[in-house]
């Protein structure tokens, strides 16, 4: 996609690329919908066969009470904050490449490094939720694993493509698994809550990521006009880039907000 798209957009500019990739999404997307089947309902033999420690939940009715307790509004306080910083290198990694005299297939192979790399990182994110790993260290390990890339490589090496190259995978593959996590968060919340709805929590989930998507628009064009410095030779930090690039390090590393939550509270409660 990024290598068709910057061929649309050098060919045809960016209304008729929005609009065609507008058309195609909707012709790719709807079908698929007329195709979809309830899946089969449990079997009561399977049913009986099957302990568990929790009372089921009963038809038609869905259990709100996960929302009332702390920890999913700290899960989700970090999600949102993690979304608000994750798409500025797929944004702006391409204008970056472009500022600094790469080559033009240059930023469109960065974004195809992101998204190759967040293939193998969303399976060992899932992997490590299904060892059952705490769902806070399962998100550390994404937040820092993403965060570290942004302030050592992008932002003190990222006037070499080669170093870059290396920012992208890295970035992709914690970054990109950074949903992989979801998995984990609703087995925490089904623990106190096990009525609670697996859709219901991945919908809220994947909203709250939404609204992090949509602030982080006006925030990046807003960072590129504090910094006027323009593309210098040592270090990303010192050019027109280098706030962004601090904000998209800064939002990964809060990503893990429950993990540094639980950690503030064992810490107060052993003072």
């Amino acid at each position: 996609m990024p290598f068709l798209t910057s061929a649309l957009l050098n060919r045809f500019g960016v209304g008729t690329t929005l609009r065609a990739y507008a058309i195609a999404s909707a012709l790719l997307t709807i079908p698929p919908l007329f195709l979809l089947r309830d899946r089969p309902t449990t079997s009561s033999s399977s049913s009986n066969s099957t302990s568990s420690t929790t009372s089921p939940r009963p038809t038609g009715t869905v259990s709100f009470a996960f929302a009332r307790h702390p920890t999913f509004w700290i899960l989700q306080f970090g999600n949102v904050l993690q979304s608000m910083g994750y798409l500025m290198p797929s944004t702006y990694l391409a204008s970056y490449a472009n500022a600094l005299g790469f080559p033009s297939i240059t930023g469109p192979v960065f974004l195809a490094l992101i998204s190759l790399a967040s293939v193998p990182g969303s399976l060992l994110i899932g992997l490590l939720n299904d060892t059952g790993l705490a769902a806070t260290t399962v998100i550390l390990i994404s937040s820092v694993g993403s965060a570290l890339p942004v302030f050592l490589l992008w932002g003190l090496g990222g006037h070499q493509v080669a170093v870059l190259v290396v920012f992208t995978l890295l970035y992709g593959f914690f970054a990109g698994g950074f949903s992989s996590t979801w998995s984990g968060i609703q087995r925490e919340l089904q623990s106190r809550d096990g009525a609670a709805d697996t859709g219901l929590i991945f919908g809220m989930l994947l909203g709250g990521r939404g609204l992090g998507f949509v602030l982080s628009g006006p925030v990046g064009g807003a960072l590129l006009e504090v910094n006027c410095l323009k593309a210098q030779d040592f270090s990303g930090y010192a050019t027109q880039y280098g706030p962004m690039i601090i904000y998209t390090g800064f939002t990964a590393t809060l990503g893990a907000w429950g993990w540094f939550w639980t950690m503030g509270k064992r810490a107060m409660a052993a003072l």
